[in-house]
């Protein structure tokens, strides 16, 4: 026979079971329905996790501070050894007014190094200069790059009193910062050392004497590695300090998408045992009340061979028949779930649910190993069957 009329025989003989060939669709339809409802959330969650978390340079920052309030700069050199951690600094801040012609804004000044400018603007090979001010892109200014301004802030004269002063100041960049905890949202940046001076004259000291005996609120760690943050946060809290970072919140999240994974891929796994054994059950009755038409078969020459690659047209059809139904109907119910998911607001992301090009892979594969395992034995023997046996009654 040729194979053109294996595929003709197999299609008329699918379509003289009928009803028979429902069960088995239905069992493996919902058991991929399943498989992609499952797959489609984890896969929806690890997703938003590389999304919100790991491309999101603002959960690289950690705060560290001392147990008595005060960080110094034997602190910082001890957080700088610890393995992961990029750069540290000291949290360094001054509220100021930027004033240009007749515009006035204000802003929080932070200071940071020059090695941690990356982590603060997408401008590569960027340095702070003496009086530069990377100024947030949130605050409503007409100040554009390059324009000159001048910085207006306290200075102490004497107890309780103080005057404005003015220093010469240029917009080296506008920038969105990264948030960190604890700042105000208007925080704009420059070096370390002008933020230093800043504080040194509000205190009426200058920059020397400021600096003979610094204590600092906070202290900054980078971590850029992501996945290095909860290590290198660790090894801080076991140094003694306290620690606060915005991933720390996040830290269950991998857990839970495992849980997802792992009860998801029970529930899948079970499933399809089920709709294995149902399918053999059931390929295994139709063969059964068969037998008639097998021993005829036999009789006018069909060999073992032959009726095997029969069958296995039939369960192609309704593993193919199946695949697409299942497809169909997880699309659907995918689209469903997620607007209704969505509408309840409970996440702090967008879940997006669809199947992949892989996913419908894997689900047509799914359905070929369940369908041919399954059936695998009652093809067997229904093909093994003598005419003999068939007058015996067996």
């Amino acid at each position: 026979m040729k194979t053109t009329d294996y595929y003709s025989l197999g299609f008329k003989n699918f379509q003289r079971n009928g009803k028979k060939n429902i069960a088995p669709i239905i069992i493996i339809t919902v058991g991929i329905l399943l498989f992609n409802i499952i797959t489609s959330f984890f896969t929806s969650i690890t997703s938003s996790v590389n999304e919100t978390v790991v491309d999101n340079s603002s959960l690289k920052f950690i705060h560290v501070s001392s147990v008595d309030g005060d960080m110094k700069d034997t602190d910082l050199e001890k957080l700088k050894n610890v393995e992961g951690v990029h750069s540290v600094f000291p949290r360094t801040e001054s509220f100021i007014g930027i004033e240009n012609n007749k515009e006035k804004i204000t802003t929080t000044l932070i200071g940071i190094p020059d090695n941690s400018i990356q982590y603060f603007t997408d401008e590569k090979n960027l340095s702070l200069s003496d009086n530069g001010i990377l100024l947030n892109k949130n605050i409503e200014s007409s100040l554009e790059k390059g324009d000159p301004t001048k910085i207006s802030y306290t200075v102490k004269v004497k107890e309780n009193e103080g005057i404005r002063k003015e220093l010469n100041a240029t917009i080296q960049s506008k920038i969105e910062p990264p948030y960190l905890i604890s700042f105000p949202e208007d925080i704009s940046v420059a070096s370390i050392e002008l933020v230093q001076t800043l504080n040194a004259g509000f205190l009426g000291l200058t920059l020397e004497e400021y600096l003979q005996n610094p204590r600092y609120q906070e202290a900054i760690a980078i971590v850029p590695d992501i996945n290095a943050v909860n290590e290198a946060a660790n090894q801080f809290d076991e140094m003694g300090y306290m620690t606060n970072y915005s991933l720390k919140a996040s830290k269950s999240i991998p857990v839970i998408a495992k849980i997802i994974g792992s009860v998801g891929g029970i529930l899948v796994i079970v499933l399809l045992v089920f709709a294995g054994t149902s399918i053999a059950s059931i390929i295994n009755q139709s063969l059964r009340s068969r037998y008639g038409e097998i021993g005829i078969m036999r009789a006018i020459g069909f060999k073992q061979k032959q009726l095997i690659k029969l069958f296995t047209v039939e369960v192609t059809i309704i593993s193919i028949i199946s695949f697409f139904l299942s497809i169909l109907l997880s699309f659907i119910a995918l689209k469903v779930i997620e607007q209704y998911v969505n509408n309840l607001g409970f996440a702090d992301y967008t879940f997006i649910l669809s199947i992949s090009a892989y996913q419908a892979l894997a689900s047509l594969a799914v359905i070929f190993l369940v369908s041919f395992l399954a059936s695998a034995y009652p093809i067997k023997k229904a093909s093994s069957i003598q005419v003999t046996d068939i007058l015996k009654g067996a």
